[in-house]
């Protein structure tokens, strides 16, 4: 019965220490890494509790880099969740080089705007279609 019991327990502790492992992959900054070839990837961004996409330079980095949005998603789920109070972020084209036509809601105008977005590092006011911004922000 002792037997049992500690092996059960040590399944628990294993299965436990796993997931933690597990799902700190997705709680990692996105790091491009020094290099500088430009590899299109995915990283889970927790605050905004989505997968976004960023340029990899090739090289270092960490393990929240994913081929694709799907492998993102599946590795560390998506919230679907919005925060209202993200229509309310300044435009944040980020540190990265990169060229993504994005939308944000501008609260001064009362409109959702065009933007260059960088590919890292922005955050939860940043759209792909001026259409969702519409959805998710226009109507106030």
């Amino acid at each position: 019965m002792l037997y049992k019991t500690f092996a059960v327990a040590f399944l628990i502790l294993c299965a436990h220490k796993y997931s933690l492992s597990f799902n700190s992959v997705c709680f990692q900054k996105m790091e491009d890494g020094p290099c500088r070839a430009i590899h299109p990837r995915y990283y889970y961004n927790s605050t905004v509790g989505s997968c976004l996409m960023f340029h990899y330079g090739g090289c270092h980095g960490n393990q929240n880099n994913f081929l694709t949005k799907e492998a993102c998603q599946e590795a560390c789920g998506e919230s679907g969740r919005f925060d209202p109070n993200d229509c309310n972020l300044p435009k944040k084209t980020g540190k990265c080089r990169a060229s993504f036509h994005r939308y944000f809601y501008d609260k001064k105008r009362g409109a959702c705007q065009g933007f260059t977005y960088g590919g890292c590092d922005g955050n939860g006011n940043n759209f792909q279609t001026e259409e969702e911004c519409q959805a998710k922000c226009g109507a106030k």
